[in-house]
């Protein structure tokens, strides 16, 4: 411990904690003396009569004062604090989206097509004549046939097994050949694509989290002590800080909209598939007759739930890795004396000078953001788990084309309101081609395809 300059020095009275000091060693007022700095007190500590100041010992006992009343400071609270512009601004963004949300769901009254369902509802009730002798036709085989027009760029999602290509032609000419895909099977080359690349960033981002929190011994949450981005002012570092902190959840909202697209696609395929299994009503967005309406949350509830839930979990991981901080330091400034250079007495009429400085940094934990990538890691491994498997086609895959689905929707002339009565997928008593069978969507008695007969 240094020569103790024992400076004026207005003690905390709402402290009652402090740290023991080391008092064996003071060359100046002796420990008694000493400590009077770690009582509950507001009068100052009055520098001895023998003391002759100097620039040196003072800056040197300056320094020692300060070092001890900072080991006073422990447990600095945390404090809610509220910004009205802000709180403004984000409740008119919220505001404008209600309002378009309400009028696309009261004013708006178009029919639009949602749902496989809605689809097949508007096919079976207006037939579509430019696919009445392609009743097997699926969304693979529209992107190969030549006499269709070819729709974007999606040939590239096409297997280029060699046999699987000889069935495909084949099915092409009309042939029923049964056959089995995977849940992913109907998904865009690109989709698939984003799913590995989103699946190795995330492992190789948690290898580097993982080490990060190691090394650092980084805290859960906000109780870390790491900063990035720091900087000094009031609102504009604020919102900078608090925007470059929200950056991450628009792009995990993204990761979302993908992962919800690649759950709906998957429950679509499946319910699509079943009507070849069982006869259903379609489910549509405005029912009538034996049609079903939409699921609540778009997906069945065993889907939905744990998907909102983890959705809800990914987030607040996220919020507790990325978040603004604003830190308030407190200084004080003891007045001196400018003849003498000696501080002046204080007391509890002239308490010292404050200075306040607020600083806006965002907040990282590497532990939150560990936990964070585990968690969307397995996630994504479910999903994985679940597109990979394979199930028997009973009904040609349509995913979301147009032409493949109106292509299954062909049923007999007197199957007039097919379209409100529970339908099933399988050969219907008419022939649209004379000498071979027609595949449809009907409500009339229909029979299971024979492997390797035609249909048209």
């Amino acid at each position: 411990m240094v020569a103790i300059n024992l400076t004026f020095f207005t003690l905390n009275p709402n402290s009652t904690q402090f740290e023991p000091i080391n008092v064996t060693t003071v060359s100046v007022g002796g420990p008694s003396t000493v400590k009077n700095l770690v009582k509950e007190s507001l009068e100052c500590v009055v520098l001895p009569e023998n003391y002759t100041p100097s620039w040196e010992r003072h800056a040197a006992v300056s320094l020692h004062v300060v070092k001890a009343a900072s080991k006073k400071e422990s447990g600095t609270p945390s404090t809610v604090q509220v910004s009205k512009r802000f709180l403004i601004l984000v409740a008119c963004f919220n505001l404008i989206k209600l309002v378009v949300m309400l009028s696309v769901l009261v004013v708006d009254g178009s029919a639009y097509l949602v749902t496989l369902g809605d689809a097949a509802s508007s096919f079976l009730e207006r037939r579509d004549r430019y696919t009445m002798d392609k009743c097997l036709l699926s969304r693979e085989g529209m992107l190969k046939r030549k006499d269709l027009p070819k729709l974007g760029r999606n040939q590239n999602n096409l297997s280029h097994d060699k046999q699987e290509i000889e069935q495909l032609h084949l099915r092409l000419k009309g042939a029923w050949l049964p056959y089995s895909r995977s849940y992913f099977s109907p998904f865009h080359k690109t989709a698939l694509n984003f799913y590995v690349y989103l699946s190795v960033l995330s492992v190789v981002i948690f290898a580097g989290a993982l080490a990060g929190a190691l090394v650092s011994r980084s805290a859960w949450g906000t109780s870390s002590t790491s900063y990035m981005n720091p900087a000094v002012g009031q609102d504009v570092a604020t919102l900078w800080s608090a925007w470059l902190s929200n950056v991450p959840q628009l792009v995990l909202s993204f990761c979302y909209f993908w992962i919800n697209l690649a759950w709906t696609g998957m429950a679509a395929s499946e319910e699509w598939n079943n009507l070849g299994t069982s006869r259903k009503g379609l489910r549509v967005t405005q029912p009538y007759g034996h049609q079903r309406s939409t699921y609540f949350l778009q997906l069945p509830y065993r889907w939905s739930l744990p998907l909102i839930i983890i959705s809800g979990t990914l987030h607040w991981l996220l919020s507790q890795t990325f978040f603004l901080v604003r830190t308030e330091t407190l200084s004080f400034v003891l007045p001196v004396n400018n003849e003498t250079g000696i501080v002046v007495p204080l007391n509890d009429t002239r308490p010292p000078d404050l200075n306040k400085e607020s600083r806006a940094a965002i907040g990282f934990s590497a532990m939150s953001l560990m936990v964070l990538l585990g968690v969307l890691f397995l996630l994504l491994g479910v999903i994985g788990a679940m597109g990979l498997q394979k199930r028997q086609v009973r009904v040609p895959v349509v995913a979301s084309c147009s032409l493949a689905i109106s292509a299954a929707c062909h049923p007999p002339p007197g199957d007039i309101n097919a379209h409100l009565a529970k339908v099933r997928w399988d050969v219907t008593e008419n022939e649209v081609v004379t000498g071979f069978g027609h595949c449809s969507l009907s409500s009339k008695p229909v029979t299971e395809p024979e492997g390797g007969r035609t249909y048209y």
